[in-house]
């Protein structure tokens, strides 16, 4: 119902001192205020909306374990003639026991296979605790293999000839960036190497003290 725009009063006015009494009828405009809802506004927050749960979704997304993922203590791949291999020795450890990784790298081809390198780590392991988030887990950053070594240039190559297989090493502490303890969980153990032109990484998942 639209709201009218102009309302009429009665106004009694009394004259003195005869007592004549005139009435009068005024009218008075009244504004009418209405709030206007159009259907662009709607669509315009309906579509914040769905960005809003698109964005958030697609960002969880991106570096989210779900809960049910397998735990595994091998990964491998092979590109650009290597064969890469990481491990552990297990998927379940006690709380504070070491974790060694180990990273194998095999030349698949008949040539041999040159590896640069700009600084004196070669390979690098990246720890990170998966943190509950609803139905999945976000895997929050606790340590690092380079953070915890003194790293500096040192340009030097590394052969591979066909056939044979180059082996790097690195353990896990259980312990943070601040060299403290890690509460018990599940784990993501990332080893790279740090070749130039080879930006392959591999993944572990295991779980400590569950």
């Amino acid at each position: 119902m639209k709201a009218p725009s102009s309302v009429d009063f009665t106004i009694l006015i009394t004259v003195s001192p005869g007592k004549i009494v005139k009435t009068r009828k005024v009218r008075l405009k009244k504004k009418a205020r209405e709030e206007k809802v159009t259907r662009k506004g709607v669509s315009i927050f309906v579509a914040l909306i769905v960005l809003a749960v698109v964005g958030f979704v697609v960002g969880v997304r991106l570096g989210v374990a779900r809960k049910d993922a397998s735990l595994n203590k091998t990964s491998d791949l092979t590109t650009k003639g290597l064969y890469y291999q990481l491990k552990m020795e297990k998927t379940d450890y006690n709380v504070g026991e070491p974790i060694s990784v180990q990273l194998s790298v095999t030349n698949v081809t008949s040539s041999p296979i040159v590896l640069n390198f700009k600084k004196n780590l070669e390979f690098d392991i990246t720890v990170r605790k998966e943190v509950d988030l609803l139905f999945a887990q976000v895997p929050k950053t606790v340590w690092r293999l380079s953070e915890d070594q003194m790293v500096y240039k040192d340009s030097h190559v590394l052969r591979v000839d066909a056939g044979k297989t180059l082996t790097f090493k690195g353990r896990w502490d259980q312990t943070n960036r601040d060299d403290k303890p890690v509460k018990p969980g599940r784990y993501q153990i990332i080893g790279n190497l740090l070749a130039e032109d080879r930006t392959e990484s591999l993944q572990l998942r295991g779980k400590t003290g569950e």
